[in-house]
């Protein structure tokens, strides 16, 4: 499923030092063309790190080819809206 896929993707991105306080809050699949991911840190999420993380999905997205090539990804925090 892709919402798991994502999920690992997510765990290997917060293994990095920068982002080692980041944890997600929430993994959606609407339609199955937009992916909605919301993430949190408990030092605050920035605009900063939901665009890295972002770029991060996307390139796996677009080389597994997991949602084909028409999909929408957005990555934010529930605390940014």
């Amino acid at each position: 499923m892709i919402t798991e896929q994502i999920e690992a993707l997510l765990q290997e991105k917060f293994a990095e030092p920068e982002f080692a306080d980041c944890f997600a809050v929430e993994i959606k699949l609407e339609g199955g063309k937009q992916l909605e991911v919301f993430v949190d840190s408990d030092s605050g999420i920035t605009l900063e790190k939901c665009q890295r993380i972002h770029r991060f999905l996307e390139s796996h997205l677009d080389t597994n080819g997991w949602l084909g090539e028409d999909y929408g990804l957005d990555v934010s925090s529930p605390g940014i809206f």
